[in-house]
């Protein structure tokens, strides 16, 4: 049977890029100034695309995860899980309360799949009775820009390049695929679902 995971919620931004604007076009050749907010929004959007293909978070930023009680299994979308930033929830009463550290432990965080798993013979907390009644908040991503895989910064230049290049024709309406080299590079940093 195939479980539905919650959605991971960008809660702070990074604070940085995986490449410069100054790498960028130095690949690319552009030496005018023109370009450079272009330049800077295709930078983002290459990273939240590359984010998106591979299920991950690049740079440091916290996410948060919602659920409706605590579930038997809980994994952590879009790793790795540097740490867990906070556990909270609406007790039966409806309060909202802060599970202790000793109630649980991170499993795996630098892999592809991290789990948070229940401290043993700890059970999870009773909870109210409504929709998000649980929120996880971790925080993701291999660190600074310094600490990304060239692999997963050579995929984003290539989108940068790409953009830079199909810009023009884009505008008119005419769509263009990212290349396959773009997604080749991430290929295996992807989380693989079954």
């Amino acid at each position: 049977m195939f479980l539905s995971l919650p959605e991971s919620i960008v809660v702070s931004e990074p604070a940085e890029e995986p490449v410069t604007r100054q790498e960028a076009k130095d690949r690319l050749n552009i030496t005018d100034a023109l370009d450079d907010s272009d330049i800077d929004m295709f930078i983002q959007s290459g990273r939240e695309e590359a984010e998106s293909y591979m299920e991950r978070s690049i740079i440091t930023q916290d996410r948060a995860m919602e659920f409706n009680h605590f579930p038997r299994d809980l994994e952590i979308l879009m790793g790795p899980v540097q740490s867990v930033v906070s556990i909270t929830y609406l007790d039966a009463d409806g309060n909202l309360q802060t599970l202790s550290t000793s109630n649980y432990t991170l499993v795996d965080g630098k892999k592809k799949r991290s789990w948070i798993l229940r401290a043993s013979d700890v059970d999870w907390p009773d909870t109210y009775d409504s929709a998000n009644a649980v929120t996880v908040t971790t925080r993701n991503g291999w660190g600074n820009a310094a600490s990304v895989p060239a692999s997963i910064k050579n995929a984003i230049l290539i989108a940068v390049g790409h953009w830079v290049r199909h810009q023009a024709s884009a505008e008119g309406g005419v769509p263009f695929r990212m290349p396959r080299q773009f997604y080749d590079l991430l290929d295996k940093y992807k989380v693989k679902r079954f």
